[in-house]
């Protein structure tokens, strides 16, 4: 069979949204028995078609992984720096080959039985302590039982997502590579799957590089592991075309202006209007102050030809000055378009009270949603929001002792699920416009 990459492929890349309670949800790790016909049909057409239950049996392969660390990727290049799985005859020295030694003789410098395990699934960040900010290779390995495939049966073998870039085997054969810790895959594994005992390995790497998605500057927590479902904006249209809670799709987040970028997020709109032509889109364009005038902000980007509704990321009162600075600042927005502010806040402990003055305090955060709500309510065509963020969440950007403790604290609700007193001054707020609507 031949090697199968996902669309979603690059090289390598960047971390997985840290919400918790994403993590504990079941992975959808599962080997599916389709009951299609084989002669005649390609995996792309079997993927896409629909399936009712009762023609998918869904076997669960969650739970205890044995793993390797490996940070030297020991388990996948050679002493020349090659690549085991493009060899033609892989040694044992490969992870994916799972090797036992045959006599006492032998030479195998690896045991998954004897290894430590992670839970799948999940990050291994919060697993092992030794893992916290552990970027690199993580081997996983995971034995099964299979029985003899009914004729016409087909078998796939689907992730719900691997953070970030995934190589799979099967029985020491490669399926094929992954890019993208957001998106779920899944490699065809009919011809692969043995009657008896079956062994599936999957090295994840989470490393960061420059050209991956996010870079390699964030601001949340570069989680690594066979972690699960995250959404992803134009990567997912195919897939989540159909979400009635998808209202729009995002093409960019604060991109320079450059004749470069401005094309090549053109075309992008082009595909995703072609791949989804009921949505609206959008991008959080970059503002400006006005020449001679730097309480007035300027949104005029280049881009906005392309979009349906103008967004930006705003921070007064946080990054941007005090709360009060919202009372003096204007917006221009040079077109009349709907208008989505994409981002805006600041941080509070929750628990955490003083002043309305005093920084970090759930009195400065509630106050900051007062002052930013109101100077929001003036700009003409506003027609949404979206406060940044809903739920605290790891950052190792974030070193504030007693505070931050390598936590975002923008959420209006803590990483234990308590609210904050901002979360009640935009409740106020949504409900006072839903009651002026009706």
């Amino acid at each position: 069979m031949p090697i199968l990459r996902t669309s979603h492929e690059t090289r390598r890349g960047g971390p997985f949204h840290p919400i918790r309670t994403l993590l504990t949800r079941s992975l959808c790790l599962r080997l599916l028995w389709l009951s299609v016909p084989v002669a005649g049909a390609s995996w792309a057409r079997a993927a896409d078609a629909p399936q009712t239950l009762l023609d998918r049996k869904e076997v669960s392969l969650d739970g205890e992984w044995k793993t390797i660390i490996d940070p030297y990727e020991t388990g996948y290049y050679d002493y020349r720096w090659q690549p085991y799985d493009q060899q033609h005859a892989p040694p044992p020295a490969a992870y994916f080959m799972d090797a036992k030694p045959r006599s006492s003789a032998d030479l195998v410098e690896y045991d998954f039985d004897a290894s430590a395990s992670l839970r799948v699934p999940g990050d291994w960040n919060t697993q092992r302590r030794e893992l916290f900010y552990y970027e690199g290779s993580v081997w996983y390995r995971r034995t099964f039982t299979s029985g003899l495939l009914q004729h016409g049966s087909r078998a796939f073998l689907r992730f719900g997502a691997a953070n970030y870039g995934a190589d799979v085997y099967l029985n020491g054969r490669k399926l094929g590579t992954h890019i993208g810790g957001f998106t779920p895959f899944s490699f065809e594994v009919t011809e692969a799957l043995e009657a008896g005992d079956n062994t599936i390995v999957v090295r994840v790497d989470n490393r960061r590089t420059a050209d991956a998605v996010p870079t390699l500057d964030t601001d949340w927590w570069n989680y690594g592991g066979l972690t699960r479902d995250v959404r992803l904006v134009t990567a997912m249209i195919g897939r989540d075309c159909e979400r009635a809670c998808v209202i729009l799709w995002s093409l960019a987040n604060e991109t320079p202006v450059s004749e470069a970028r401005t094309a090549f997020l053109r075309r992008l709109a082009v595909r995703a209007r072609a791949l989804d032509p009921t949505r609206l889109l959008g991008a959080a364009m970059e503002k400006r102050p006005k020449p001679g005038d730097p309480d007035t902000q300027i949104v005029d980007d280049p881009l906005s030809a392309s979009v349906d509704v103008m967004s930006f990321n705003e921070y007064v009162g946080w990054y941007d000055g005090t709360p009060e600075k919202c009372d003096r600042v204007r917006w221009e927005i040079h077109s009349d378009k709907p208008v989505i502010v994409s981002e805006f806040g600041g941080d509070a402990l929750q628990g955490r009270h003083g002043t309305r003055d005093d920084r970090w305090t759930e009195e400065y955060q509630a106050y900051l949603y007062e002052r930013n709500l109101a100077m929001l309510d003036r700009i003409p065509g506003l027609s949404g929001m979206s406060p940044w963020v809903l739920v605290d969440f790891r950052s190792p950007r974030r070193v504030l002792p007693g505070i931050e403790d390598g936590f975002n604290r923008k959420g209006l609700v803590s990483s234990d699920g308590l609210k904050k007193a901002a979360f009640f001054v935009l409740q106020k707020y949504y409900s006072e416009r839903a009651a002026a609507i009706h």
